[in-house]
């Protein structure tokens, strides 16, 4: 077998396992409470449904794959410039969508080095808290899962610049601060415990 028919088979196998699951159960639970949010995940899952269904009998030679790898890049940067107001409800996730940003154009070889000294500055000026750690965004508790993705667009940055916003005696310090007796880690000070 070459990789290309390998690649074909497992994908022909998941396509048969997700049309299995699609048929056991196509339809989330809401519980009977309808929202606007379960209203629409009802419709993206009865269109997916419908295109699984359509493409379950299409012969291995003929599925095709084509990535429009300028598209991404394209939509990777514009996602740096800003985003729209529909992601308002992530303002908490600045320093993820940072580092989902960076990660993705990381993948694609295409990280801008113009980008670092924006970046730099942002994460270390608003979401870097003066004790230690990273907030998700101006103004907010520092937390680990946004010390760990802001930590982490830092890194993807891959300059000097970056690498010296991070703060490590302080970030050392919040981290022995949420250390639990237990060996765990609370996410922010008087926080739940996470096991990630």
């Amino acid at each position: 077998y070459n990789t290309k028919s390998l690649l074909l088979q497992q994908i022909n196998k998941g396509r048969k396992k997700t049309m299995a699951k699609f048929t056991e159960n196509p339809i989330m639970k809401d519980d009977d409470v309808h929202t606007r949010t379960s209203i629409e995940q009802r419709g993206v899952e009865q269109r997916v449904f419908r295109i699984y269904k359509e493409c379950q009998d299409v012969p291995e030679s003929l599925i095709t794959f084509e990535f429009f790898r300028e598209e991404h890049i394209e939509y990777c940067l514009k996602g740096l410039e800003g985003l729209n107001k529909g992601y308002a409800g992530l303002d908490a996730s600045k320093p993820w969508l940072c580092y989902w940003i960076l990660h993705s154009l990381d993948l694609l070889d295409s990280v801008p080095s113009s980008i670092s000294p924006r970046l730099c500055s942002y994460l270390g000026k608003y979401c870097q808290d003066k004790n230690g750690g990273f907030c998700g965004g101006p103004g907010q508790l520092p937390h680990l899962a946004p010390t760990y993705a802001a930590t982490n667009a830092l890194i993807l940055c891959g300059t000097v610049e970056a690498y010296q916003v991070i703060d490590r005696e302080k970030l050392y310090n919040f981290l022995v601060r949420m250390k639990s007796p237990e060996g765990g880690f609370t996410m922010h000070e008087d926080g739940e415990v996470d096991v990630r």
